[in-house]
């Protein structure tokens, strides 16, 4: 998960209040990451002490993402009208194109294979 994904926030403690409960959100962004611990640090201030006594004191959260990893989807886009490649018996070779592009921006290498074995059509 990208630190950026973690919403910044600030507890407050209201006049008589011992306890508070505090979330830690993750923003929810459709985007398969791998799950991630953030820090959350506390700071010895005005008004107050910190138990353990310190100038700060560190919890750890365990962040989960909650996107379902998916192949990414892939767009095909022939030169032309069609990808036609004919095969000359006098060793002559000709070559067409295509391009291969992503619907969305992966977020590790994505790895596409045209088994050799298929008969395009």
């Amino acid at each position: 998960m990208h630190p950026d994904d973690l919403e910044p926030q600030q507890v407050v403690l209201k006049k008589e209040e011992t306890t508070v409960t505090h979330s830690v959100r993750a923003v929810n962004d459709n985007t398969d990451e791998p799950d991630t611990v953030a820090g959350l640090k506390l700071f010895k201030g005005a008004g107050y002490a910190l138990d353990p006594p310190g100038n700060s004191i560190t919890v750890t959260v365990n962040v989960t993402d909650n996107d379902d990893p998916f192949p990414a989807s892939v767009i095909i886009t022939e030169s032309g009208s069609d990808t036609t490649v004919a095969e000359y018996t006098d060793g002559t070779q000709l070559t067409d194109s295509y391009e291969v592009r992503l619907a969305t921006q992966p977020t590790h290498d994505v790895t596409v294979t045209a088994p050799a074995a298929v008969a395009y059509t």
